[in-house]
């Protein structure tokens, strides 16, 4: 499982990390939400690590910089 984090541009700030089995499913489970939202292109999306369910363990979190990398969103696309 891979965690995410949505980013604010208004607030700049980070929203807190949830966890998808991959980003096709996170980018599903953002567009489920903002539905309502007017103003969607204020958010970006970013994997910012792993976690592993079944061993209970601490989520990694990526090890660099480039370790993360923005999940495109496109709103346009049918859920």
């Amino acid at each position: 499982m891979k965690m995410y984090s949505v980013f604010d541009k208004v607030v700049a700030e980070f929203a807190p990390p949830f966890v998808a089995k991959n980003d096709a499913t996170a980018v599903r489970n953002f567009m489920l939400g903002a539905r309502k939202m007017p103003t969607v292109n204020d958010f970006q999306m970013f994997c910012v690590g792993e976690w592993n369910p079944e061993n209970k363990a601490m989520p990694f979190l990526c090890d660099s910089p480039d370790d993360v990398y923005e999940v495109p969103i496109n709103m346009s696309e049918e859920i």
